[in-house]
């Protein structure tokens, strides 16, 4: 299900059965399952969020798109058709969700902004989980900058910053970050700065990649979670695991199966291709156009 989750850490008593919800967000799509509940008043509870995803789903009436899926999962639970993201990008969205408040409030405007600095004791959703008895733990993207105090199983501090070694998107699988950095450090030592800088461990914008699907970040992503949810199915403790795809944000490259589901000539234009008033500076990209 995908969940409103605002103000789900305002609720003064415990939690019923969640039932399954869907909705999208402009800028992030979140769903929460209940699984099977280890208790009758204490679910477990898997939560997905997909960067970039909008409402061009089946669900919402795209009848070119082929989510079957989602939508699956749309038909057994409730679907939001007035759900709206906070900003169009990825920190202040995410921040917003999982805590709550507004970017204003949490003071988060940029990719590398942290919520805590402004609201040190503001409790995230998963740390609400938490704090009452949940295993807490993440795989993949879920905050743009990691929150170490919502997660039950111990990690670094957080570390993401365009050109300090220290700081590298954690999120990323070892491989992946590797790749990309060492692209960045061979440019760096060349003299490369700025913006092209940051830019120099990006590939290609678009990409019919003739692989599988765990030879790219999602299906990584997707294999660690199910290996993450065998784990934790084993503990008597309920447990509370946030997953978070990367995809449809861009680069846009995908296994060849995916493109081929579809014929380029039939799919319909954007209606909407105008830019937004004021966009967020990050929002308008060329990526390395």
């Amino acid at each position: 299900m995908i969940l409103e989750l605002q103000m789900m850490h305002k609720y003064s008593g415990w939690f019923s059965p969640i039932r399954i919800v869907l909705s999208a967000a402009l800028f992030i799509s979140t769903f929460v399952v209940a699984a099977q509940p280890t208790t009758t008043t204490r679910p477990n509870i898997l939560f997905i969020s997909i960067d970039d995803l909008n409402n061009e789903l089946g669900s919402y009436g795209a009848k070119h798109i082929k989510s079957p899926n989602i939508d699956r999962l749309a038909r057994s639970g409730v679907v939001f058709d007035r759900a709206y993201c906070q900003t169009a990008i990825c920190a202040p969205s995410r921040a917003s969700v999982l805590t709550g408040a507004l970017p204003a409030s949490a003071k988060v405007y940029g990719l590398y902004d942290n919520f805590r600095d402004a609201l040190p004791g503001i409790q995230s959703l998963p740390q609400l989980f938490k704090d009452n008895g949940f295993f807490t733990d993440r795989v993949g993207k879920v905050f743009h900058l990691d929150d170490v105090d919502s997660w039950s199983k111990v990690y670094p501090a957080p570390k993401f910053g365009p050109s300090d070694p220290e700081k590298r998107a954690p999120y990323f699988s070892a491989a992946i970050n590797e790749a990309g950095w060492k692209k960045f450090d061979i440019a760096k030592a060349k003299g490369v700065i700025g913006m092209e800088l940051e830019r120099s461990q990006r590939g290609p914008l678009t990409e019919v990649a003739d692989c599988e699907d765990d030879d790219l970040l999602d299906g990584q992503i997707a294999r660690q979670a199910v290996e993450t949810l065998r784990e934790l199915k084993q503990k008597e403790q309920p447990f509370f695991l946030a997953v978070g795809f990367h995809k449809p944000h861009l680069p846009f490259v995908a296994p060849r199966r995916y493109w081929d589901l579809y014929d380029r000539a039939a799919l319909p234009i954007a209606r909407n291709v105008q830019r937004l008033r004021m966009p967020p500076v990050q929002s308008v990209t060329t990526w390395n156009l």
